[in-house]
């Protein structure tokens, strides 16, 4: 210390060092998820070495989609599922307080220590590092991996899962993945997550919301055309309205797709008796869906997670059906 601004009364400016005492299992969890960031970090390093798959196989090209299966990068995932299943299930299952021990099922309330850990540690970067590896690297095509590359499904699946929960309700979680938007967008439409953890970064937190320009919505206006479920209109519901309150930069955003995209959007729907008829008009060849006869299938709760990514027509329709009406809501 300098003697004579002690004698002055004066304080300098100096480095302080402060010690906080943790319980010893928090010291070993932190011990724990760093030895697991280090592992996701090893398992980009040895798929980048591997080389990037060259060339995305079309849709009748067998020889070339067996190619992609045989890749090095593919076997190296399955020689690490098994250490990467346990790990990351133990990492999802802290995340939330539930005692449902299939991470898919968990639905509990967020451990928000836990979910700090994980941000604070890296590990949620380090899978959306994975995540990024294995799509913008080693170049898997997404199209294939639900129904051809099993193993790629499930790496992505557990990334993406532990993302979500950590995010769940999290507002420092969901702010760190927002530089990777763009990324998580472009896999909606692969079944293996991203739609999901996409909600959840959005949900309920305005200032993430507002950032949702109109070139962060362009990606999903693209996929209008494409994509004929109601995972597109639900993102759009979910920008318009936070927390009660209508954000009208965005409703006015989604106002002017539905006007000059009507066509992507729209059903056209028939009154018989007492039941709804739905009709896809980019496939009026196909029988009008049943409202009554989806119902009766599939219950009245439609909307509820594992029915979001069923495969029957007629319940996919219906529930674009569903919102189509809560979008315009959404926008009233």
């Amino acid at each position: 210390a300098n003697p004579a601004a002690a004698r002055s009364g004066k304080r300098e400016n100096q480095d302080a060092l402060q010690i906080n005492v943790v319980e010893g299992a928090v010291t070993n969890t932190v011990d724990y998820m760093r030895r697991c960031r280090s592992f996701l970090s090893a398992i980009c390093a040895d798929l980048v070495s591997d080389g990037a798959i060259e060339g995305a196989p079309e849709d009748d090209d067998e020889a070339a989609t067996l190619a992609v299966q045989s890749h090095p990068s593919i076997k190296r995932l399955r020689d690490y599922l098994a250490t990467y299943d346990d790990m990351m299930c133990m990492l999802i299952r802290g995340c939330t307080i539930d005692d449902e021990a299939e991470v898919l099922a968990r639905r509990g309330a967020p451990v928000e220590r836990h979910q700090a850990l994980l941000s604070k540690c890296g590990v949620i970067e380090g899978s959306m590092r994975l995540i990024k590896c294995i799509y913008n690297d080693v170049k898997v095509p997404l199209r294939l991996v639900e129904k051809r590359l099993p193993v790629v499904f499930r790496v992505t699946r557990l990334a993406y899962l532990l993302i979500e929960r950590a995010c769940l309700h999290n507002r420092d979680c969901k702010v760190t993945m927002l530089p990777h938007y763009t990324t998580i967008q472009s896999h909606v439409g692969g079944m293996v997550g991203a739609f999901y953890t996409m909600l959840v970064i959005f949900s309920g937190t305005r200032e993430l919301v507002e950032k949702v320009d109109n070139e962060r919505l362009s990606g999903w206006r693209e996929m209008l055309p494409r994509m004929r479920n109601c995972k597109v209109m639900s993102f759009l519901v979910e920008i318009c309205v936070c927390n009660g309150e209508p954000l009208k930069a965005n409703q006015d955003r989604v106002v002017n797709i539905l006007v000059e995209d009507h066509q992507h959007v729209a059903l056209q729907t028939r009154i018989v008796g007492d039941d709804l008829f739905l009709v896809d008009p980019r496939a009026p060849d196909d029988a009008p869906v049943s409202c009554a006869d989806v119902r009766k299938q599939f219950g009245e709760d439609v909307m509820q997670p594992n029915n979001l990514d069923h495969a029957d027509r007629s319940l996919k329709l219906y529930q674009v059906f569903l919102m189509i009406l809560e979008l315009f809501h959404s926008i009233s």
